[in-house]
């Protein structure tokens, strides 16, 4: 067996705006759950504490 998922953190950022997207894809679905996020950001403030904003 090989070890096979995905995982990410996308951020888009737009003049007025900022768009950041998690998701986690894992190989093992009982012991692991498939999660997605979005959110939106008016500021670049979160920028370095995105693992506190997909926590929440």
């Amino acid at each position: 067996y090989s070890l096979r998922g995905s995982v990410g953190v996308l951020v888009c950022k737009a003049s007025s705006f900022s768009l950041a997207i998690m998701f986690s894809n894992p190989f093992d679905y009982v012991l692991y759950n498939i999660e997605f996020a979005l959110e939106l950001f008016k500021t670049e403030n979160h920028m370095g504490r995105l693992h506190a904003v997909f926590s929440r």
